[in-house]
């Protein structure tokens, strides 16, 4: 019955404030964000009402439903944007559902403050940036103020650390570690929040309502379970390494500032979560990458490899090779299985194998053949392999999986990330030959893989229109951790 009453709750703030804000009572986005801390605190509460698990999972699959179908077809006129099409209000109901399958009913306090920061932070930051900011930015598509960031920071602290500074059993945990509470709270809210705040700063399209819940939730049932100096240090030292060398990548011009923030929040993610055993692989790949990734462009000039990614890595990029990592190490904290660790590293070698074929075959002139057809093509081009790429994509797979080798001491584990690596990068150049996105220039007529050329938007020429280098470096560490859990699996 109590479960009814969300449901009555939630749809009347909807009817309600659509007709409000269509009768001009009330601004739009005022309208939106209104029904976003009405909703994410009527959810908030539910996860600690001890409902049945199978009756909130099919609550939140029905709204996932229903606003996915609302969104695409404009059934709420006034609560969506005007500008674009945002979807923002299903992932909302997504990351109610994503929330039930990783904490409930095992772990309702994570979820529920999970929430209500998506609830409050991320709301008042939107209302406080459309109504009283002056200053914004851009590091990806959506605008952000900077008033709207400084809100959300401040909000997502107070909800992290109120929320748990009042669970009892949470600070009898702490006081037995001999933990200052007030201190443990202190630091850990401050740095979740720094991250959280950076995730909402980095996202576009309204994916912000998954990504902020579900990120913060990992964070939350880090400090939240066996709290103590340990879990501290661990969280101070990993955001502070992470910060570091996402600044001296940018200092550097490995990454752009998109990139960097992105990495920032990575490297956050897999140096406190993950620890050296996570982080050794990563840095490997990052680091060895990107050094390559300059000696290949000086040797070969100022030229462009043909490549849409330049040596300098966008967030885009960071996610296309590191984002199977990342999911990979949130999912370790919960599933403590060698297994999870390997397809890690095996994504990784992946990324390292199709990087390091990239720009070893493209250091000078050389014969490239199109894979698997193995006709003659122009270097640098997608599909495109050599005998020197070939050569260098092993190397690549073989300096990450050697990297694991501390934590990993059976060699025939080492021999099949390496060749899960290689597989990765094979089935990229497949994708690329065969049906990535190819655009036309339309100054020179040259065919090419980037939006723009002779300083012209290019015009789309073949293959899927979303299947771009970015989503087929995601589809090769897929397949390498494919590759791996199937040989795995059946024991060779």
């Amino acid at each position: 019955m109590r479960a009814l009453y969300l449901i009555v709750i939630i749809l009347f703030s909807v009817i309600a404030l659509e007709f409000l804000a269509r009768q001009k009572f009330l601004n739009k986005e005022l309208s939106r964000k209104l029904l976003h801390i009405i909703a994410g605190s009527a959810v908030a509460n539910v996860f600690l009402a001890g409902y049945d698990y199978y009756l909130l999972a099919g609550i939140a699959i029905a709204a996932s439903l229903i606003l996915f179908l609302s969104v695409k077809y404009r059934w709420l006129k006034q609560l969506d944007e005007h500008e674009r099409k945002s979807w923002g209000i299903f992932y909302f109901a997504l990351s109610f559902l994503v929330l039930i399958l990783l904490w409930y009913p095992d772990y309702p306090e994570v979820a529920s403050a999970a929430f209500l920061v998506l609830a409050f932070a991320d709301s008042l930051a939107a209302i406080a940036g459309t109504f009283l900011a002056s200053h914004y930015y851009h590091i990806t598509r959506d605008k952000k103020s900077l008033l709207g960031s400084i809100v959300f920071f401040g909000a997502s602290f107070a909800v992290i650390f109120l929320f748990h500074g009042i669970l009892p059993d949470f600070r009898i945990k702490l006081s037995q570690t001999g933990t200052d509470p007030l201190l443990y709270l202190l630091v850990t809210a401050l740095i979740i929040s720094a991250i959280l705040t950076l995730v909402e700063a980095i996202s576009s399209g309204g994916i912000d309502n998954l990504m902020i819940s579900v990120t913060g939730s990992f964070f939350i049932f880090y400090i939240y379970m066996d709290p103590g100096s340990s879990k501290l240090l661990a969280l101070s030292a990993g955001f502070g390494l992470a910060v570091a060398v996402g600044t001296a990548s940018y200092k550097l011009r490995f990454l752009s500032l998109s990139g960097t923030t992105g990495a920032v929040i990575l490297g956050t993610v897999v140096f406190t979560l993950g620890g050296w055993k996570y982080t050794l692989p990563i840095m490997t790949f990052f680091v060895l990458s990107s050094i390559l990734s300059k000696i290949s462009k000086k040797m070969r000039g100022e030229q462009s490899n043909g490549k849409e990614s330049g040596d300098i890595r966008n967030h885009k990029q960071l996610l296309a090779n590191g984002g199977i990592a990342g999911v990979l190490t949130l999912l370790s904290v919960i599933f403590k299985d060698d297994l999870i660790y390997f397809l890690y590293v095996a994504s990784l070698c992946a990324a390292a194998a199709d990087t390091w074929s990239t720009e070893t075959g493209t250091m000078k002139k050389r014969k490239t053949y199109s894979f698997p057809g193995f006709r003659e093509v122009e270097q640098g081009v997608s599909g495109g392999v050599s005998l020197a790429g070939s050569i260098g994509g092993m190397l690549g797979a073989f300096s990450v999986a050697l990297s694991a080798m501390f934590f990993v001491t059976d060699y025939k584990i080492i021999i099949l990330l390496v060749a899960a690596g290689i597989a990765g990068a094979f089935s990229d150049s497949l994708l690329g030959d065969k049906l990535q996105r190819r655009n036309r220039c339309r100054v020179c007529g040259k065919i090419t893989e980037k939006e723009n050329h002779c300083s012209e938007p290019s015009e789309y020429h073949s293959g899927i229109r979303f299947l771009d280098n970015d989503v087929v470096n995601f589809a090769a560490g897929l397949a390498a951790v494919t590759v791996f859990l199937i040989i795995y699996s059946i024991g060779l």
